[in-house]
């Protein structure tokens, strides 16, 4: 057998370092628009920013809640200030998300279930 042929035996190949997963950072931002700001543009601006991961419109005192998210805390306070400046935010309340809450898994709620407890008592 030719000897470029024969298996070689390397050793045990060394484990990878230790590397500690990643911390994500993120917000929930309430926000209210300028009355002069259209809210295309919040949302032209929210579908350019790599930390907009979420947002809903809301029927309330504000106009949007945004959820922001990175790894770096630098780039998430620098997305939450751009949204201000670029998103034509007027108003902002940053809520900086801790940790989840522990709620039990299974099937969700649906309409109608609500709806067959409403006027029941239990």
């Amino acid at each position: 057998m030719p000897e470029e042929d024969r298996a070689v035996d390397a050793g045990r190949v060394a484990d990878p370092p230790f590397q500690a997963p990643e911390q994500v950072h993120e917000a929930l931002v309430c926000v209210r628009l300028a009355a002069v700001t259209p809210g295309s543009k919040l949302l032209e601006f929210l579908r350019s920013e790599p930390c907009a991961v979420g947002a809903w419109w809301i029927a309330a005192d504000i106009d949007a809640v945004v959820r922001m998210s990175s790894t770096s805390r630098t780039i998430l306070n620098r997305a939450v200030a751009d949204l201000r400046r670029r998103g034509g935010a007027e108003v902002m309340a940053v809520h900086t998300i801790l940790r989840a809450l522990d709620l039990p898994t299974g099937d969700q709620p649906t309409a109608r279930d609500a709806t067959a407890r409403v006027g029941t008592r239990g």
